[in-house]
């Protein structure tokens, strides 16, 4: 039968519906069936079609249709993406993390070993060039090489499992029902997440992405009905606390809700290029939301601009510039 693969195609419609990366579920969906391929497991293999083209429809389920895949699609080759890190090829090093785990992967990893899912493996060389090429990607391949990863560990440290004494914890973990377990996980998790919560959030965040609430509060009350250049990491922010009462541009939806002519001058206020203001004449801005450590608010800094642009509010993470009359 097909028992729990049947849950797969609700995941997948609000997969869809809730994150661009849903294309992921169909590479899984894709290794698993070349695994049964590989094995001749043919049966096994129908019913793997029957549910990706079931998951097919799911994802289709939503308010742009088959359209969800090209804007996915278009995100990827964006124009912003040289200027983005999580965009750009891996690099070792710029992530702790992933630097640690691609590290550990490398010299645990055994793909001679039958023992490993056929899926596993596949997944997991898949999904590291998929990081190699854009590092965006390494959270993806560090869940999905998971499972490939933990084999390779246990099976090279089984003669060491085997020669050690147990400890009295883990004694006592083995004796406990898998029920207890999960509970204590969950505890622990709740506790963390309730913690997170709790702690002030500029300790919880990077310097370079604090929120922005105290400049969306100035704008609503001071200067509301003006339309503004924003820093692309604010789009977010703004969309989310001003509920659509302020006017912007632009946000992280690159290549979909902006075309590429558009990025294109917005880029060119980022670098500073020297004809930027007329580039963004046509948009009718009269506003501008810079991020205290832009290039825009460093050449303000220094005398630049002050004659066209009037600093009106300078806020914690980001500044308020409005067009002078």
């Amino acid at each position: 039968g097909y028992g729990p693969l049947l849950w797969l195609v609700p995941l997948m419609l609000i997969w869809a519906n809730s994150h661009g990366s849903f294309i992921v579920g169909f590479t899984i969906l894709g290794a698993y069936g070349l695994e049964a391929i590989a094995g001749q497991k043919y049966g096994w293999l129908k019913r793997l079609l029957l549910i990706s083209a079931a998951c097919v429809v799911a994802a289709l389920i939503n308010p742009y249709s088959g359209a969800i895949l090209s804007g996915a699609m278009q995100s990827i080759d964006s124009d912003l993406r040289e200027y983005i890190i999580e965009w750009k090829p891996f690099t070792f090093g710029i992530s702790l993390g992933l630097s640690v785990w691609l590290v550990v992967f490398v010299l645990a990893s055994n793909m001679r070993n039958n023992e490993i899912p056929l899926a596993d493996k596949i997944l997991s060389i898949m999904w590291l060039l998929g990081m190699l090429v854009i590092m965006r990607n390494g959270a993806i391949f560090v869940l999905l090489s998971a499972p490939y990863l933990a084999s390779c560990l246990d099976f090279q440290t089984r003669g060491l499992r085997e020669e050690a004494r147990p400890t009295a914890f883990g004694n006592y973990i083995k004796r406990q029902p898998q029920g207890k377990i999960w509970c204590a996980c969950l505890s622990l998790l709740a506790l963390f997440v309730t913690y997170t919560s709790l702690t002030p959030h500029e300790h919880k965040t990077h310097p370079q992405s604090r929120p922005i609430e105290d400049v969306i509060a100035y704008i609503k009350q001071h200067e509301p009905k003006r339309r503004y250049l924003s820093d692309f990491d604010f789009g977010g922010q703004i969309i989310y606390h001003a509920a659509g009462d302020i006017q912007f541009f632009m946000d992280s939806r690159s290549n979909t809700a902006y075309d590429s002519r558009e990025m294109k001058n917005y880029l060119s206020f980022v670098l500073q290029e020297p004809d930027w203001e007329k580039k963004i004449k046509p948009y009718g801005i009269n506003g501008i939301i810079a991020h205290n450590h832009s290039r825009f608010a460093k050449s303000y800094a220094d005398g630049q601009y002050r004659t066209h642009w009037h600093l009106v509010f300078a806020g914690k993470a980001a500044s308020v510039y409005i067009a002078a009359p």
